[in-house]
């Protein structure tokens, strides 16, 4: 488990120290997440909403796991490439979820 950092006279939690994972965590993480976007991306050229809002509901998760396991592997700090990558897959689903429902009150 990690190691607490205690903050004595405010009792506030500062840090939670924890290992990192292993590298290949963070690789099937990227794989994830970029399967998450495709799929995301792939339910906007659907033409049932309902099936839309599935494929969106799939993508978002794969991808927020993969996120989870990219920052657990690697440093994510600003400037990083782990945190660019992260914060273009956030832009590319916000992008699928927007292209959804514009398309889908047109």
């Amino acid at each position: 488990m990690g190691q607490f950092e205690y903050n004595a006279r405010a009792g506030t939690l500062l840090a939670v120290r924890v290992r990192r994972a292993p590298v290949w965590v963070g690789k099937l993480g990227m794989g994830l997440g970029a399967s998450g976007i495709a799929i995301a991306w792939g339910g906007v050229l659907l033409s049932d909403f309902f099936a839309q809002l599935i494929a969106m509901l799939i993508g978002s998760t794969l991808y927020l796991a993969g996120a989870f396991m990219t920052v657990l592997a690697f440093d994510y700090r600003a400037k990083s490439p782990s945190y660019w990558l992260v914060r273009a897959g956030r832009l590319a689903i916000a992008g699928a979820v927007i292209t959804m429902i514009v398309r889908s009150s047109a």
